[in-house]
């Protein structure tokens, strides 16, 4: 349903869209994935608005990587949690 009303999204999330997400972060992601494919220009803008970015891992997996490499999104999320 995210995707079906991200137009209200925007608008419903508008008062929050300059403001930096300051709270310990994990980026996971997919090797494979194409909507990732300038993941370090990405990764390098995303610091700019996430400071406390703590790491950005990247799987052998799509853009579904929950699903296609379940194993290591766990490992990725279990070393996150460790690390708080």
């Amino acid at each position: 349903n995210w995707y079906r009303c991200m137009a209200r999204t925007w608008q419903l999330s508008a008062a929050w869209g300059d403001l930096p997400v300051t709270v310990p972060a994990l980026f996971i992601g997919g090797k494979a994935d194409p909507t990732l494919a300038q993941l370090q220009r990405g990764a390098d803008a995303m610091r700019s608005i996430v400071p406390n970015l703590r790491d950005v891992v990247m799987v052998d997996a799509g853009h579904w990587v929950q699903q296609e490499d379940p194993q290591a999104v766990s490992r990725g999320l279990i070393g996150f949690l460790k690390g708080l």
